[in-house]
């Protein structure tokens, strides 16, 4: 067999040199894992993975070896792993004598297994310098023909850079925690939260019937997707739950809004907070005291620490970039995404694109954006709440009450996320076929429900809502919540 490269010399080598033209660290892996039995094959492989080797044919030994140690084996022999290995070998052009060779070595050498995590992260460590090096000359060759903004080239940047670092985490037993460790700062953060009030240990939403529902409020690390129909109010409730965040918990919360402009949000935030008829505005008929009420209210919202970027190109990378400098400055506790379906990857040709890969379709690609959002929410342990567009197939039914199959491009929002709110209108449409809730006591006023029909860790349930248009709030049209389902 023909060898590639030289041996590396770790400080505590194995007893004995590798043969010639092999890696020490690599070599001594694959000597541990044939010799140390199930349990050391378990611990390296909580580390290494056979990408992470230079050396395809020790690459492949190791990849075999896990493979027979998951399928049961107790031990593997040097006839088990030459025949295994065999088919391995005849891919890579080599032959049955190559296989027979190479295993022959491995079990003639004297290893010792109590050195198998050194070397292993040894090797890991190699793999990620070989990885980052790659991606500079990728990123360095990219830059050279350049032609669209330079922010999303280092937004594409950050997003390859924080996949090393994910790689680079720790990982097998320094990643796992037992239960003696882990129980005790879990009972104190568990007292913790019960000395506070109900409803009081994520972020308050202004609605206190749905609160109850997330036990608790907008939890870290979760996604919840927000879905309706266009034009029925998702972004004024989203916006409704920003204020209530920013003001009762002094939140820092960070919009991103596809749609809609900076200019656009803020009118609904001052109107919203002074509760001024925001049609008197457009005929130009506001009363002093409507400018006084939305001088104050300017004062008030002068004070919450809500930012808003509005960028209809908006990728998934740089959203995902701002947040990380945010975070780390310490200026973000909740995200909000108006809408999911307008993000892009920035995947494919052209000024602007990204670089990276093409999807076959569209919900593809939103299975993509959807993953990066709960990852986003689980890494920096912020809620984010990820706007969605209903499907016109709800229109299509007698009843129009919408479904979490409904979710336009779906692709895996709704298994992805740790809460679904689906707002839709309650008018004679949807009580057709079902006793309304008994909060609906009044014709006055325009009347939504918020059905939650998913939700970890928390309940289930339909929000009676009051929409105030004139206002573009929602509230509660009382403090009872048709649960169960």
């Amino acid at each position: 067999m023909s060898r590639r490269r030289g041996a590396d010399r770790p400080g505590d080598a194995t007893n004995a040199a590798p043969p010639p033209g092999y890696s020490d660290s690599e070599w001594s892996v694959i000597g541990a894992c044939v010799l140390g039995g199930a349990f050391t094959a378990a611990e390296v492989g909580a580390v290494l993975s056979r990408a992470d080797f230079v050396d395809p044919l020790i690459g492949a030994a190791f990849d075999t070896i896990q493979s027979l140690y998951a399928g049961g084996a107790a031990h593997v022999d040097r006839v088990t792993l030459r025949q295994a290995l065999v088919p391995e070998c005849a891919e890579m052009g080599l032959s049955a004598n190559d296989a027979a060779a190479f295993v022959n070595a491995a079990y003639e050498v004297t290893f010792t297994a109590a050195n198998a995590l050194f070397h292993a992260r040894r090797v890991k460590d190699r793999a990620l310098l070989a990885r980052t090096n790659e991606e500079i000359a990728l990123l360095s060759g990219t830059a050279n023909g350049w032609d669209g903004p330079a922010r999303d080239l280092i937004a594409e940047a950050q997003r390859r850079f924080l996949v090393l670092d994910a790689l680079a985490s720790p990982a097998g037993g320094e990643a796992a925690t037992g239960l003696p460790d882990a129980l005790p700062p879990f009972m104190a953060g568990l007292r913790e939260d019960y000395a506070l009030p109900p409803n009081t240990r994520g972020l308050d939403t202004g609605l206190p019937l749905l609160n109850g529902l997330l036990r608790g409020g907008l939890k870290p690390g979760n996604l919840l997707i927000l879905a309706a129909r266009p034009g029925v109010g998702k972004t004024a409730l989203a916006l409704n739950m920003a204020v209530a965040a920013a003001k009762r918990d002094d939140a820092a919360v960070r919009i991103f809004s596809m749609e809609m402009t900076r200019d656009e949000l803020l009118e609904r935030l001052v109107f919203t907070d002074a509760e001024v008829d925001t049609q008197r505005y457009s005929d130009r008929t506001l009363s002093e005291a409507d400018w006084g009420s939305l001088d104050a209210a300017n004062a008030r919202l002068s004070r919450l620490r809500i930012d808003i970027e509005d960028d209809s190109s908006m990728t998934v990378s740089r959203l995902v970039s701002v947040c990380r400098r945010a975070h780390f400055a310490g200026n973000l506790d909740l995200v909000i995404v108006d809408y999911a379906q307008l993000l892009s990857t920035g995947a494919g040709s052209g000024t602007g694109a990204s670089p990276g890969r093409r999807y076959e379709n569209r919900t593809q690609e939103v299975g993509e954006i959807t993953r990066a959002l709960k990852q986003l929410a689980g890494t920096l342990k912020v809620p984010v709440i990820a706007l969605s567009q209903l499907n016109r197939a709800v229109e299509s039914r007698a009843d129009k009450i919408p479904t979490m199959a409904d979710l336009r491009e779906s692709g895996s929002l709704e298994q992805d996320a740790n809460t679904v709110m689906l707002l839709y209108p309650y008018d004679a449409d949807t009580r057709r076929g079902e006793n309304p809730p008994a909060a609906f006591d009044s014709e006055e006023n325009k009347t939504y429900l918020l059905d939650v029909p998913k939700n970890r860790g928390g309940k289930m349930g339909r929000v009676p809502l009051i929409f105030w248009p004139q206002f573009t709030r929602f509230v509660e049209m009382s403090h009872r919540v048709e649960a169960g389902k």
